[in-house]
């Protein structure tokens, strides 16, 4: 039986200076096939002895008087079921909550907007967090929260 560590840590990236870590979290969307739109960059990581097992890709949308947040997670395919991504949407929602007054300083009403690609994840985030499912399709959930 593999035993694996769960995250030690959780920090949000310096884009001036974590370069290597901004191309390891890359690479976990890519082993999980998940494509973050281009308006997306990664915000924030999780990390097991200094390796990247999960990261946040996030961004704002401003369409007319609206700014919408969306975020992508992704965790190593060895990390998953241990908190880990219930971790990073903290994250997330605290990136979310710091930045919507900026947004609504300037006029926007603010929201989040997510597609969750892993239904029972997704069903996990209406009931934790208090997101509404919009729209279910045969393979995901799109979810907001004002």
């Amino acid at each position: 039986m593999k035993i694996y560590k769960i995250a030690q840590e959780y920090r949000t990236i310096d884009e001036d200076s974590d370069f290597d870590q901004i191309d390891a979290a890359w690479n976990v969307f890519k082993d999980n096939k998940i494509r973050p739109n281009r308006n997306k960059d990664i915000s924030d990581i999780a990390l097991s002895d200094g390796t990247v097992i999960g990261a946040v890709a996030s961004g704002w949308d401003k369409d007319d008087n609206k700014a919408t947040f969306s975020f992508d997670i992704a965790i190593n395919n060895n990390h998953q079921g241990m908190k880990i991504g219930t971790n990073l949407v903290k994250q997330a929602l605290e990136r979310y909550n710091n930045d919507k007054s900026s947004y609504k300083e300037m006029g926007y009403d603010t929201e989040i907007e997510l597609e969750a690609i892993n239904i029972k994840f997704g069903e996990y985030l209406v009931r934790q967090f208090g997101f509404e499912v919009v729209r279910k399709l045969a393979d995901r959930l799109i979810l907001r929260k004002e």
